[in-house]
């Protein structure tokens, strides 16, 4: 298994804000394995823990090594609900963190807004994290809008940022129905002081429609598909020359 990242970018100066670490499996003989189909298998055989270490501690050390480009930067890290719920991965984590300020906070925990709790696991949750904040590490609700509580789910916890799911830009053609519905949540994102991601976005009408109504740092493959981590390193580089050389002729 590797680690492969995608690139988050603000859609107004094409800039990298961070990127999402995402597992691949290719498998010698069966060739790539989807992590639709190697995550849940991994969950169910209690086997999630070691995927989820093995990206976190990517991120740290891809964090710590290049520690100017990450400034202001952060890479995220998806966390499974079984896992955000044991106080022995949260041990885990502070005990990873302890000794690396810098990348703690330049972290983001992503848990998917179809996981369901209970009043006594939302307690635990809340808990567990309180104390990853006092970390520095932020907390994204992933897939937002494609489960049940997604609204109540969200007023819970001052979480830092939404991602919309892709099945919204799926369906942007259909404007009476869907943009209605990404107004609304950007105006929830703005009330409740979260930023807001796009994922899914890959052709440029996509992209135009989702700037009009004021969604800017977009995911997709119309940016950049998940790639390994010198190609992501390269292309955060590659981004920054860009800005550089279009601030060029104010800076003269």
């Amino acid at each position: 298994m590797s680690v492969h990242y995608q690139p988050i970018v603000d859609q107004r100066d094409r800039t990298v804000i961070g990127g999402e670490s995402l597992v691949r499996w290719n498998d010698p003989v069966q060739g790539f394995i989807s992590p639709g189909i190697f995550i849940p298998l991994a969950e169910k055989v209690g086997l999630i823990d070691q995927i989820t270490y093995l990206v976190l501690d990517n991120a740290i050390t891809m964090i710590s090594e290049n520690k100017i480009m990450f400034s202001e930067r952060y890479i995220s890290v998806n966390v499974s609900r079984s896992l955000i719920l044991r106080g022995d991965f949260i041990n885990e984590v502070e005990s990873r963190l302890k000794y690396h300020y810098l990348a703690s906070e330049r972290l983001v925990f992503e848990i998917t807004e179809e996981a369901i709790f209970n009043d006594d696991e939302f307690l635990t949750l809340r808990a567990h994290l309180d104390r990853l904040s006092r970390l520095g590490i932020r907390i994204a609700v992933d897939d937002f809008g494609t489960g049940y509580s997604g609204l109540d789910f969200i007023t819970q916890y001052p979480f830092d940022i939404i991602k919309i799911d892709r099945v919204f830009v799926n369906n942007l053609s259909n404007g009476h129905t869907i943009q209605p519905l990404l107004e609304a949540i950007h105006t929830l994102s703005q009330t409740l002081n979260m930023s807001v991601i796009v994922e899914g976005v890959e052709d440029p009408s996509q992209l135009r429609v989702l700037h009009e109504l004021g969604f800017y740092n977009i995911q997709g493959f119309y940016f950049s598909k998940p790639i390994p981590k010198q190609d992501f390193l390269e292309y955060v580089q590659s981004s920054q020359s860009s800005q550089l050389q279009k601030l060029q002729p104010v800076l003269n």
